[in-house]
């Protein structure tokens, strides 16, 4: 534009066009300020220390887990993002040591720094779904690894900045999908408390159970398993499955498992108790 063009454009638009360009600019600008903010608040979720039988896995067996266990991870921070909202700083370490048959998890020890037991169920219920796939060994193997939780963090400037450590598994895209709640499956399993002795009363031990787990033992497999259930003073629980109609063994296995995998203080032991769960048909 020739200098008497620009003139006769301010002439005929005057301070509103270099108004609106100052507008537009301070737009951008904040933009760039804030979008590294935006995409970094959600925190991150990894899976890292990852070993099987107490070593690190071949390379094509680390890609197998990795793969498998992904959607359960899109879960575990799902719920992450959900608890971010009511406590901003919650993070730590969520351990965990599970009994891997038949490329399914039957049992799990865990140790968490979290402090967030809503969060630590969410977790649970998320890793009691992986499955390997058929062309896993079939046998049985202990696996470990670390579900690793850093929150955002903000430097003097105002700016989230991303967490410096690599993890194993990649971290979230930079949206995170709002929580979703899956539906509740339609055949839920039931226990009943036949008979109970020792530290724990019944009602104690019933509130204790871990339903979420057991949950994810329904199949097509239906009937009763009758099971003895002991606390040991150091509030280990140990489970034994009796003869009953359920006759399932994956189902019977993963059942037990999930009784096994309680969390009890020593204040729980020591306790015996028969138990009987229903799987509807």
């Amino acid at each position: 534009m020739t200098p008497r063009r620009r003139r006769s454009a301010q002439a005929q638009h005057g301070p509103g066009l270099r108004y609106d360009a100052a507008v537009r600019a301070t737009l951008l600008l904040l933009l760039l300020t804030f979008a590294p903010t935006l995409a970094l608040a959600q925190g991150t979720v990894t899976l890292e220390e990852l070993t099987v039988d107490g070593e690190p896995p071949p390379a094509a067996y680390r890609t197998m887990i990795s793969t498998a266990i992904a959607p359960h991870l899109d879960e575990i921070r799902a719920a992450y993002a959900g608890r971010l909202g009511e406590r901003p700083a919650l993070g730590g370490d969520y351990r965990l040591r599970l009994w891997v048959s038949a490329r399914e998890v039957i049992r799990i020890t865990p140790e968490s720094t979290l402090g967030d037991e809503s969060l630590e169920e969410a977790t649970r219920t998320a890793i009691y779904r992986f499955r390997l796939p058929p062309e896993a060994p079939g046998g049985g193997a202990w696996v470990r690894f670390v579900v690793r939780f850093v929150p955002p963090t903000t430097s003097p400037g105002g700016v989230a900045r991303a967490p410096s450590s690599g993890p194993i598994i990649a971290a979230p895209p930079p949206v995170v999908a709002p929580p979703v709640t899956p539906p509740a499956p339609a055949r839920v399993p039931t226990v009943r408390v036949d008979r109970i002795s020792g530290a724990l009363a019944e009602s104690a031990f019933a509130g204790a159970l871990p339903v979420p787990a057991l949950r994810t033992c329904v199949g097509t497999a239906s009937g009763e398993l009758p099971m003895r259930v002991t606390v040991d003073r150091r509030g280990r629980v140990a489970a034994r499955a009796g003869r009953g109609s359920l006759r399932d063994r994956a189902t019977i296995r993963c059942l037990v498992g999930a009784i096994e995998s309680l969390t009890l203080g020593p204040e729980a032991g020591p306790t015996r108790a028969r138990i009987t769960i229903t799987l509807p048909p």
